[in-house]
């Protein structure tokens, strides 16, 4: 699990990167500029998140 949380949390990061990517060569900000942003940033936050929870998951998972 610690793998794949890490695994998924560095492909989340990298799609975020993608969409900031696509976003700047919009040359005007408009409402499909914003909805880009909007759904692919929430898409790589979700993503995220659930890695950090399957990570966190795994480190507690320990009997110490």
């Amino acid at each position: 699990n610690c793998f794949l949380g890490g695994m998924m949390f560095l492909i989340s990061i990298y799609l975020s990167l993608a969409v900031w990517s696509e976003f700047i060569e919009f040359e005007v900000v408009s409402n499909s500029a914003r909805q880009l942003l909007l759904v692919g940033w929430s898409l790589c936050l979700t993503g995220i998140v659930l890695s950090v929870f399957m990570i966190i998951g795994f480190i507690c998972s320990f009997d110490i």
